[in-house]
């Protein structure tokens, strides 16, 4: 499963759908997202907790080894199940998560 952006500062920004996301990403088997995603990820927390970038780094790499999210290279494959989550639980797709 690809895990987004949107999804990682959900859950460590605690919004409203963090719980569902989180869960989802507990059953996930072998997570992976993009150095893309975790740039903006990072990009995320400065903005919502007005987080310096280090700060921001540093939650970034926690959470992506605690929860064993591997940082991998984009490619088509992982392009489509990137969209593929996007579509099913992306904001403003009607899945509660």
């Amino acid at each position: 499963m690809f895990v987004d952006a949107s999804a990682m500062v959900a859950i460590l920004t605690r919004e409203t759908q963090a719980d569902a996301f989180a869960d989802v990403l507990e059953q996930a088997h072998a997570p992976i997202t993009s150095a893309i995603a975790v740039f903006e990820t990072g990009l995320g927390l400065c903005r919502k907790r007005h987080a310096s970038v280090d700060e921001a780094e540093s939650d970034v790499g926690d959470f992506l080894t605690t929860t064993a999210i591997e940082v991998v290279p984009i490619t088509a494959a992982e392009a489509a199940s990137a969209l593929v989550a996007f579509a099913r639980y992306g904001k403003g797709r009607g899945h509660p998560a």
